[in-house]
């Protein structure tokens, strides 16, 4: 599963925050604060994505994948607007799969990043039912696209 940090910066920065995290050779995200509900929530995105990826579908960009299961929507730019990290933003969140990245953005960046920690619930009870249908009907929606590649 992947690890999760919360990140703070001056939105100055954000251009080159992107620019480091699209030249990483793991599997690094940046999404916006209020797209995430909950630990739970980024694990079925990711676990969604990963599993997409192992059936040969999806997009070129995995994290692209990713935001389509984290907010639900089978179309790539509706998930980009509704969680992808946008200019003028000061607060993201980085799901991540080797810590030496963030490691690396820290370093690279430590004059630009204000907090960095957590504080995403581990579960919403109140929220993840929904999601994990939200989840399930953009999971439905790539396989009907893509029955031939999917393995059982």
């Amino acid at each position: 599963m992947p690890e999760v940090s919360r990140i703070i910066f001056s939105p100055g920065d954000l251009a080159g925050i992107l620019d480091y995290v699209s030249g990483t050779r793991s599997f690094f995200q940046l999404a916006r604060r209020e797209s995430i509900i909950s630990i739970e929530h980024i694990e079925i995105a990711f676990e969604r994505m990963k599993r997409s990826i192992s059936n040969g579908v999806g997009t070129r960009d995995p994290g692209v994948l990713f935001l389509m299961y984290l907010t639900g929507n089978h179309q790539t730019s509706p998930a980009i607007e509704a969680a992808g990290v946008r200019s003028g933003d000061s607060e993201c969140v980085a799901i991540y799969e080797n810590r030496k990245d963030t490691d690396g953005l820290l370093d690279r960046f430590r004059s630009a990043v204000e907090k960095y920690e957590t504080g995403i619930p581990e579960t919403n009870p109140g929220m993840d039912e929904a999601l994990f249908e939200t989840v399930n009907s953009v999971e439905t929606r790539i396989y009907a696209k893509n029955r031939a590649k999917w393995k059982p």
